[in-house]
């Protein structure tokens, strides 16, 4: 008799993943290097880990097999595959979330997910990227009523993981004229919001790996201790 997990376990290496108790799944492999760039800066000054012992991040797929798209075609598969092969007692082994892109394709996937899937709810199995995830509660209903509420005075400006980055990390970036935005930053109290070509985002990957400081990446570290906390693990990280 096989072991209760192991359909998961094979349908997710089979897809490059490794799956731990919780789990987030994002759009591409750019959000996934951010989150684990800032718990590795996170880790270095404090210890702990925000990533990879208790909490696993993966991407969808890469490149044209990530996106929206992506989470579309595999968020609801692995969820099914997750109830149905359940321990002994009827226990979910696992437990994933996908946090999508704040801007017009997140918003229309989110939409989509929820009228499709009458188990899912936003705030407790999706997240939309926002500035500020509060840390009051873990109740679904009280964690949306809160996010929207700390982030009411940015709705009309989309939220892109790259938006989280410190200003003076950005600035830096653009000193190089061939890595000036599409358009101008649109900035609204204290926080910009930009449009890079693709190539500008492989570049600002790179250049945040190579120079960031913890300071620059607190906004994602901030992104992370929330959602472990919303999803039950200790939001300082573990040892």
């Amino acid at each position: 008799m096989a072991n209760p997990g192991n359909n998961v376990r094979w349908y997710a290496g089979r897809k490059g993943w490794t799956l731990l108790r919780r789990n987030i799944m994002v759009e591409g492999d750019h959000d996934v290097r951010y989150l684990k760039l800032a718990s590795n800066l996170y880790k270095n000054e404090y210890g702990l880990s925000l990533v990879e012992k208790d909490l696993s991040i993966f991407s969808a797929g890469t490149g044209d097999r990530g996106g929206t798209d992506g989470i579309y075609e595999e968020l609801p598969t692995l969820l099914k595959l997750i109830e149905t092969d359940c321990d002994a007692q009827g226990a979910k082994l696992f437990r994933v979330v996908a946090l999508l892109d704040n801007d017009r394709a997140g918003k229309f996937l989110l939409q989509v997910l929820l009228k499709q899937y009458r188990t899912l709810k936003q705030n407790r199995d999706i997240y939309l990227l926002n500035r500020i995830f509060p840390r009051n509660s873990s109740e679904p209903t009280i964690v949306d009523r809160q996010i929207n509420s700390e982030n009411a005075k940015w709705n009309n400006l989309d939220c892109e993981i790259e938006d989280l980055l410190g200003g003076s990390l950005l600035d830096a970036f653009q000193d190089d004229s061939s890595n000036a935005p599409r358009i101008p930053p649109v900035e609204v109290e204290g926080f910009r919001h930009y449009e890079w070509s693709d190539a500008a985002k492989s570049r600002l990957i790179r250049f945040a790996e190579e120079n960031a400081m913890l300071e620059d990446v607190i906004g994602i570290v901030e992104l992370l201790k929330s959602i472990r906390h919303y999803l039950g693990l200790p939001q300082d990280g573990v040892s």
